[in-house]
């Protein structure tokens, strides 16, 4: 194939039919969904778009700028769907240049000189109305969300309250108090106990840990997609913790409240967050866990020092050390419980 100065025009894409084609799809994979099932496809396609518009755009404007500055081809930013100008600004920046551009004659050697990458002839003729194709096709399946996006952040921001009554939190750290209580009834071996109460602590603080980042990632989605206020009721937290917890999540540093609907929507699509179906029954039954978990080991803790310093104590005289290493925990660790215990120990004598 000649490579003379001709014009690939004949190679345009059809990008109005591309563009309806590609908004029809969309729009049918939404036909169906409503509410926050609704905005989770609508920010999937969004992603999932704008990473196909990135490969797309890097090959078109890849396989354009060789066509034309190697191949002295002209129509590339026909083929390509870029306006003359821009392409224009594109070579001139591909070159090096911020004068006019060489002589057509002088292009191909400009281009080797600047480091122009070089596409194939042939696999460029291939590659740029493809790409062009698939970049059109992208940036309008893009547009589509993004106006339905954009059009829900704009609306008047009406946070919705939280679930009423208030959740019974009072009652999950009461029964999980008690239930601690009952397994250590029983056991007056003062090694055994240590262990059985040692455990209960390992086990609660491994529980909460699992939860926590689910927990954080449910309370955001909700303040972001769901527009609810009052979340920090549904996590059993103050409202300063539940907001420093979002902000974490965010990656942000100002009050959720000081953030618009958009400025939010934008941090979470940074930081990976998505719309959670069923977030809010999701959310209290994880706090239920985790609130349930801290009670036990509330409980538990002052008996690890209780139970510590009376085997430390005569006529045991046990090291922390050798305790520390029954339970697996870092003796200095287990001494501060043991110094909570004899502080406790004072108080109750004084009291007498």
């Amino acid at each position: 194939m000649s490579q003379s100065k001709t014009s690939l025009t004949s190679l345009t894409p059809d990008f109005e039919a591309i563009r309806k084609d590609a908004e029809q799809e969309v729009e049918r994979e939404l036909a169906d969904k409503t509410g926050a099932a609704r905005r989770a496809t609508a920010c999937r396609i969004a992603d999932e778009a704008t990473a196909s518009m990135d490969t797309a755009r890097r090959e078109r404007d890849t396989a354009a700028l060789s066509l034309a500055l190697f191949d002295n081809k002209l129509g590339a930013h026909n083929v390509a769907g870029i306006p003359g100008s821009t392409f224009t600004r594109m070579k001139k920046r591909a070159l090096g240049r911020s004068s006019a551009l060489p002589a057509a004659s002088s292009l191909s050697a400009s281009a080797r000189r600047a480091g122009v990458e070089r596409v194939p002839f042939k696999e460029a003729l291939e590659m740029l109305p493809r790409a062009a194709r698939e970049y059109a096709a992208a940036a309008a399946r893009l547009s589509v969300v993004n106006t339905e996006l954009q059009a829900e952040a704009e609306e008047p921001y009406k946070r919705r309250q939280a679930p009423q009554p208030r959740i019974p939190f009072d009652k999950t750290k009461k029964e999980a108090a008690e239930e601690v209580r009952r397994q250590l009834l029983d056991v007056t071996d003062h090694e055994a106990r240590l262990r059985l109460a040692a455990d209960i602590v390992t086990r609660a603080d491994r529980e909460r840990r699992d939860l926590e980042p689910r927990r954080n990632l449910l309370a955001t989605s909700i303040t972001v997609f769901d527009h609810m206020s009052g979340v920090h009721k549904l996590m059993g937290l103050s409202h300063a913790s539940a907001d420093n917890i979002r902000q974490a999540v965010l990656g942000v540093t100002r009050s959720m409240r000081d953030l618009t609907p958009q400025e939010l929507r934008d941090a979470a699509r940074r930081a990976g967050v998505a719309p959670e179906p069923n977030a809010s029954t999701e959310l209290q039954e994880v706090s239920h866990q985790m609130i349930a978990a801290k009670a036990r080991r509330d409980t538990a803790l002052p008996v690890v020092g209780d139970t510590t310093l009376a085997l430390n104590s005569p006529p045991y005289d046990w090291p922390v050390s050798r305790m520390a290493e029954m339970i697996d925990w870092h003796p200095e660790h287990l001494r501060t419980k043991v110094n909570d215990a004899k502080k406790r120990a004072a108080e109750r004598a004084r009291k007498r």
